[in-house]
């Protein structure tokens, strides 16, 4: 199976560390040190993590407390067995299927590259129908909060005419209006 770097150790298999002394406290992690290691792909490895655990569980209480959780650990094993053979079998089969769209691959539009104040760092942009689509909603949308803004100062001005002038902004929006009725 190969070396695994991890393994899980459930923190309600650990309440027996309150009935052990130190000393059989760190045999019980040097047993399950040991287990781990049983599966190591090196000879030498393996043949220290044999001796290690069985001098540790000489011990009848470590072997005790040990139990449940060596139970735990080869059902883990197992489970981990289990998923590495089937991720084989799957990557055996190769990539997505066809017409999967998710693994369609992007065209890069090169022709849209441009290097602007907009786009300092010459990143392609992308002109899609739905990107175009986007901007013109937010640019509405932008349109009407500035109609809101203005509707907001001339109620204000109509109060207090002397307090806001948008004068420049509604000249921009009228020419801005009677470029876009030319095209």
């Amino acid at each position: 199976m190969g070396d695994k770097n991890s393994f899980v150790l459930y923190m309600d298999l650990l309440s027996v560390l309150d009935e052990l002394d130190d000393e059989e406290t760190a045999m019980l992690f040097r047993a399950i040190r040991a287990y781990n290691q049983l599966e190591s792909e090196n000879e030498a490895i393996r043949t220290k993590a044999e001796e290690d655990l069985e001098a540790m569980t000489a011990n009848k209480t470590v072997r005790i407390a040990f139990a449940p959780i060596r139970k735990r650990l080869e059902a883990d094993n197992k489970r981990y067995a289990e998923t590495v053979q089937l991720n084989k079998a799957n990557g055996k089969l190769g990539g997505a299927p066809k017409g999967n769209q998710n693994a369609r691959k992007k065209k890069k539009n090169t022709e849209t590259e441009e290097t602007s104040q907009n786009n300092p760092n010459n990143r392609a942009v992308d002109f899609s129908t739905e990107t175009t689509e986007g901007l013109k909603k937010q640019a509405k949308t932008t349109e009407n909060n500035i109609d809101m803004i203005c509707n907001d100062v001339d109620m204000i001005n109509n109060n207090s005419p002397s307090l806001l002038s948008l004068d420049g902004v509604r000249e921009k929006k009228k020419h801005k209006r009677q470029g876009n009725r030319k095209q």
